[in-house]
């Protein structure tokens, strides 16, 4: 089965992490630790086999991150939330991370909590998606699900399009040979909650 790897990227405690684990096991925790490095899921939507990443949103590692975790990703998703506005200017701070790299990945935007009072304005996303050459925007809650299946069914449906010079989909990705240094790779498992971060939805 092809195989593509996506990456979530924005600040921490945007929901990133709520995000992914809603998209990879159909399911809302409420309870995060921060992401240290990258977690991993895997999903199988419309005969793709999608590697999300989810990556540490401290701003320690945003310069770091391009060199490690985005190297070979097919699709960059650069989130926001919608209930703060400072998220989504900091979205061209992680983007210019994403520049650095060789092959230039599909780059959609993401806003997130969309269950939450929203504070950004519609003129302030288009601003922001021109700015990063988005091909897509999404707002969509981890909460509810609301929004959250559309992104990887708009993605294998993309890659339908594309043409195999586009889109490398024989590529597997070496979780053990991703150059870790100081970075952790963690499995997202399902079962046991983490804790000691509230409110990522």
């Amino acid at each position: 089965m092809n195989q593509y790897k996506i990456v979530f990227v924005g600040d921490a405690e945007i929901g990133k992490s709520a995000l992914s684990f809603r998209i990879s096991h159909k399911v809302f925790q409420a309870l995060y630790k921060p992401t240290i490095g990258a977690e991993y899921a895997t999903v199988q939507v419309q005969g793709c086999r999608f590697n999300i990443w989810d990556t540490a949103g401290q701003e320690t590692y945003c310069k770091l991150l391009s060199t490690v975790y985005y190297r070979g990703a097919d699709c960059c998703a650069l989130c926001y939330d919608l209930s703060r506005s400072s998220s989504l200017k900091n979205v061209l701070k992680w983007f210019e991370g994403i520049k650095q790299l060789d092959k230039m990945p599909t780059i959609i935007l993401i806003g997130t909590k969309s269950d939450a009072s929203i504070e950004v304005e519609l003129a302030e996303i288009k601003e922001v998606e021109t700015a990063i050459g988005a091909v897509q925007s999404f707002m969509c809650s981890a909460k509810t699900g609301d929004g959250c299946d559309e992104i990887l069914q708009w993605l294998a449906k993309l890659i339908e399009t594309q043409s195999p010079a586009q889109i490398d989909s024989s590529r597997t990705f070496d979780i053990q040979n991703t150059e870790e240094q100081e970075f952790k790779i963690t499995k997202m498992e399902t079962g046991v909650p983490k804790q000691n971060k509230q409110g990522c939805c």
